[in-house]
């Protein structure tokens, strides 16, 4: 038996219990290697997996380079039960449940989405083990501290984040200090690999520049101070946004650029991120490849790709959650794009 087949869109949370309705897999599926009964009743998250995602997901679990290589692994009976999925007009509410990048329960689900070209539903299992998340101090005597000192300094404050606040006073610089609840939590431990990573990688341009990384002692409890180059945001809806998103997919599915290459030429692999521009998006990117004008741009792209590749893989070893989304990769004037945040704390997102 498998998770329940159908949730409201109403529905944000449920439990497992919730969705097997007590009908859970055999025991010695892969399932029970990440769940015990002690886990029946926790809340998971119902979220929806992009099309784009499903497909990519899937070519990676089973290392296949197109769909039609899975459904030939496939015996006439699963053939069967996946095109009864693909019929299915309600195939895109159906629930899937996944840990991290892999489908733990309703492979042929997910495949039926990809054939059809739907998104579909999921939980992700590893909500079970995530730990209370360290969050950015903003109203405590240390951090109106901290304020008033950089107010008075000239800086304002411009944004922050679940470990840390960001002041400016001008174009030429940010200072950003780490404020996490606990002192000595995991969120120095993220910046300070990637601050190693990208000091000895000053080479590449998707990098960011530091100018200074030092300790402040406010009321005898030490925070880190970071002195970097001020990067702009990416725009919402754009061309470059939809290709950070994608590429970051691609890399924790650890797709060839060659595959890439090929999915972002076609239109259909735009629709879901941009229903109303994706013939111009698949242009865009098909001019990068055949343009030997976009020679430049095409080369700073697989860079950044690359680069994030080896940033996925270093966060593994170490342990860090991978949370390279639009948010996390910011502009220079001239359109470089750098990554400035690739890693969250382990019960972050």
């Amino acid at each position: 038996m498998r998770a329940t087949e159908f949730i409201t869109e109403s529905s944000q949370q449920t439990t497992l219990r919730q969705l097997y309705g007590g009908n859970y897999p055999d025991r010695d599926e892969e399932f029970w290697d990440y769940v015990s009964s002690s886990d029946f009743d926790k809340p998971l998250t119902v979220e929806t997996m992009a099309k784009h995602k499903v497909l990519i997901m899937l070519l990676s679990q089973y290392r296949a380079e197109h769909i039609d290589d899975i459904t030939d692994m496939l015996d006439d009976n699963q053939q069967a039960i996946v095109q009864s999925y693909t019929n299915d007009p309600a195939l895109a509410s159906k629930v899937i449940v996944v840990s991290d990048d892999r489908i733990i329960d309703g492979n042929h689900r997910a495949l039926a989405a990809a054939i059809k070209g739907v998104p579909i539903n999921y939980v992700d299992l590893s909500e079970l083990e995530e730990e209370p998340i360290d969050e950015a101090e903003t109203d405590t005597p240390n951090a109106r501290e901290i304020s008033n000192q950089l107010r008075a300094a000239g800086y304002h404050h411009v944004g922050s984040g679940a470990d840390a606040n960001v002041f400016a006073k001008d174009d030429s610089h940010v200072i950003k200090i780490l404020m996490p609840e606990d002192a000595g939590s995991k969120a120095e431990q993220v910046f300070r690999k990637f601050y190693e990573f990208s000091i000895s990688r000053q080479d590449l341009a998707c990098v960011p520049r530091f100018n200074e990384v030092n300790t402040i002692d406010i009321n005898g409890k030490d925070y880190t101070q970071i002195e970097m180059e001020k990067l702009s945001p990416i725009q919402t809806d754009s061309f470059v946004e939809g290709l950070i998103w994608f590429l970051s997919d691609y890399t924790s599915s650890s797709a060839p650029w060659e595959t890439i290459e090929r999915d972002l030429a076609e239109p259909i692999t735009w629709k879901t991120y941009s229903p109303n521009y994706y013939p111009t998006f698949a242009r865009t990117w098909q001019s990068l490849l055949e343009n030997p004008a976009s020679k430049k741009t095409y080369a700073m792209y697989k860079q950044l790709y690359t680069v994030m590749q080896i940033l996925y893989n270093t966060g593994r070893i170490n342990k860090f959650g991978w949370d390279l989304h639009t948010a996390n990769v910011m502009l220079r004037q001239n359109g470089q794009p750098v990554i400035i945040d690739p890693w969250f704390n382990e019960g972050t997102s």
